[in-house]
This record gives structure tokens, sequence and C-alpha cells, in this order.
């Protein structure tokens, strides 16, 4: 007589193949970019593909036993502009850290971030019923003059370095203190860690930041926008700059409610 599951197993069975599809549906762009690095053993690879899935602290021991992990800040941390103290910038962890932000910097395509962030901001406001955001090409050097400041002062803040608002940055944009608004993030993130290359696909990139920003920008009162333009910036930090060398990433999104000047 042959034996039978019972009616549970199979339940299991299909639950178990729903969420590992939804997984790889919702991180494909993660999986395949982390399978493809060929820097990483295929221990390393499975454990980094099934803490992104389950959304777990990415710990992971490097050569010389220190836990290398990534802390989010979703609030504003130091509020204060201020610069490093000049002996922690000839710190050999400051160096490494430093030596990555540039590299992020320099990897990063700007117009390819917008572009897919817009994809999903568009899918995000279709389903709502809103009209979709454009691309705000003059929002461009504000913003990007706004994430480099913020990286190399190591504040986060709606103002500027000297103590002005955000919107000063965008001084040919008229009415600005009624058209714009800004969204900002910050990261904290090991030098050595694997995002900061996978996030050189600015794909794998829009769709982190958007996951970041998706409660906020559903919220109803966001339908009035009709521009957007966000950016990213990289830059050595002295957080606990004497056991691991970090990189801070500074993320400002800012949106009109028009679509140019």
């Amino acid at each position: 007589m042959t034996n039978k599951f019972p009616k549970s197993f199979y339940f299991k069975l299909s639950f178990i193949i729903f969420f590992v599809l939804l997984g790889y549906y919702h991180n494909h762009n993660f999986i395949q970019a982390t399978l493809n690095d060929e820097s990483l053993s295929a221990n390393e690879s499975f454990n980094l593909i099934v803490r992104e899935v389950m959304k777990l602290p990415n710990n992971v021991e490097n050569d010389e036993g220190i836990s290398e992990y990534i802390s989010e800040y979703a609030q504003p941390g130091n509020q204060v502009p201020y610069q490093i103290h000049e002996e922690i910038l000839l710190d050999d962890n400051y160096a490494i850290a430093k030596q990555s932000a540039d590299q992020f910097n320099a990897a990063l395509d700007n117009r390819a971030l917008n572009d897919a962030f817009l994809r999903q901001m568009n899918h995000m406001r279709v389903t709502k019923g809103w009209e979709k955001i454009q691309f705000g090409e003059h929002l461009e050097e504000g913003v990007l003059r706004r994430v480099e400041e913020m990286g190399e002062y190591h504040y986060l803040s709606s103002i500027t370095a000297d103590g002005a608002d955000f919107r000063a940055h965008f001084p040919s944009i008229s009415d600005a203190e009624y058209r714009l608004g800004e969204n900002l993030y910050e990261l904290y993130i090991s030098a050595g860690d694997v995002h900061l290359t996978t996030w050189e696909n600015e794909k794998i990139l829009a769709d982190y930041l958007f996951d970041v920003y998706a409660d906020a920008v559903s919220l109803s009162n966001y339908d009035i926008y009709q521009s957007q333009y966000v950016s990213i910036y990289a830059s050595p930090t002295d957080y606990s700059v004497d056991e691991v060398p970090y990189v801070r990433l500074v993320v400002s999104l800012v949106l009109d409610t028009e679509g140019g000047i």
C-alpha cells in the first residue's frame, strides 16, 4: 500500500513554495547580482541572499574576525554640520572607507538611477489613480549640492550647512518655498559590504531606495507633485572608525508641485 502524505504536508509545501517565489520576485536583482559576484563563496552568497530575502541584519565575518553589518537610521541622525578631526583623517580605516566611498560616487549614473526610480514611483501612482510624475531635470543641480554637502559635513537636516532652508539650493525655481518638498535618508554600511558593489547597478539601487520611500510617497498628500529628482552620495565617516571602516550614504528625494522652472 502506498503511503500518502497528510493534507497538511501539501498545504505547508505550497506555503513554502509561494514565499520562496515571492521572495525571489521582490529580490531577483539582488539575488542575481550576488550569484554573479565571483568574490563570494557559495556559502557567503547563500547567507547574503537568505538575509536579504528575510530582511535580517547582514552579518558577515571578515578575514580578521570583525563583524561587519548594516545600520539603518530612518530618522535624521546628526543634525548639526561638522568636520571630522584631522587625526581621524589619517586613520587607516578612514582611508579604506574613503576609497570605497569615492569608488561608489564615481560609478553612480544619476540619470539611470532616476529613470529606474521613476518607473517604480509611477507604477505606484498609476495604481492609486494619480497622474504620473516627471523627471525633474531642473532639480538636479540643487539635489546634487544637497547630498554632497550633507555627506561632506556629516549631517542630515532640512537646512544647508550654513543654516539656510534647503530650498536655498534651488535659486532658479520661483516660489520654491511653496513648491518643493524633500525626503531624506541615511545609511551606515561597512566599506567591504557587498551592497556597495551591487548598488553600482542603478536598477538594484533604485529598487532599494523606492522600498525605503514607498510608505511616505504613497501618502495622499503626495498626489500634488508633478516632478522629482533623487540622488545619493557616499562619504567616509568617523562612526566606529577604530573598529570597522564605515561608509555613510545620504539620500535626498526632492519633489516639485510643478514640472519645471
